[in-house]
């Protein structure tokens, strides 16, 4: 399986590499085809390892945050994460026993969790820029926040969907769950707990509406790189 994750990964450096062109069509189409890489790879994976055993080694369990609290960001970011990237999302709190009480780690493949990382890391930082360009471009207060994020994360949602299923017709194989994730993360996290959608403090259509196309619109910069050298693509 090395050399599997090995080819993956090169093949997605060689897009981010075409994705950093300052010929917009060409960085949009190269980011767009990292996402489909991955659910492409997925498919290939699950279709070499239909009846044979799959090997423990592959997976990962990894901590990817590390804060006093949980930023209000991370819990729609994890969703997108958790849905679209085969990994799975665990939240866990210190209650208070250390200076940093939040904790979010990925467990799944080995290249599942690389690329699930960088797009968590991407979105956190994504998030925040959107909604401060839409909170100074229409003078919006804070309380619309959520509004603006369950847009944004629906719209995300629907994107990838339709994303997936284009991949998936074209290969004629559909993506199915992994019957060793779900073992594996209870061998990691013995207890664990998982963060649901935060209710917005006030509900606004047209702020809904902006953030919800604007998710449809998102270029998902998936992103593998060396130690110590992780960077935004634009």
């Amino acid at each position: 399986m090395s050399d599997s994750l090995d080819t993956i990964v090169s093949k997605i450096k060689k897009l981010l590499s075409l994705a950093t062109s300052p010929n917009a069509h060409e960085a949009a189409l190269a980011a767009t085809k990292a996402n489909e890489l991955l659910v492409r790879h997925n498919l290939d994976m699950q279709s070499i390892a239909s009846g044979v055993d799959s090997d423990l080694d592959d997976y990962k369990n990894s901590m990817i945050y590390q804060k006093p609290r949980l930023a209000f960001e991370a819990h729609w970011v994890m969703q997108i994460v958790q849905t679209h990237f085969f990994v799975t999302v665990v939240f866990k709190s210190a209650r208070r026993l250390t200076k940093n009480d939040a904790y979010i780690y990925i467990v799944g493949k080995k290249t599942n969790v690389q690329v699930a990382t960088f797009t968590f890391e991407f979105l956190i930082g994504k998030y925040k820029q959107l909604w401060a360009e839409y909170k100074k471009n229409t003078h919006s207060h804070n309380h619309l926040k959520g509004a603006y994020y369950k847009g944004l994360t629906e719209g995300l949602h629907n994107q990838l969907f339709e994303r997936r299923r284009y991949v998936e017709i074209s290969m004629a194989l559909t993506v199915t769950k992994d019957p060793l994730l779900e073992k594996m993360v209870s061998q990691y996290h013995r207890q664990a707990r998982y963060t649901s959608l935060p209710t917005p403090m006030q509900s606004d259509q047209s702020v809904h509406s902006c953030g919800y196309q604007t998710g449809r619109n998102l270029k998902i910069q998936t992103g593998i790189t060396d130690a110590n050298k992780k960077k935004e693509l634009k």
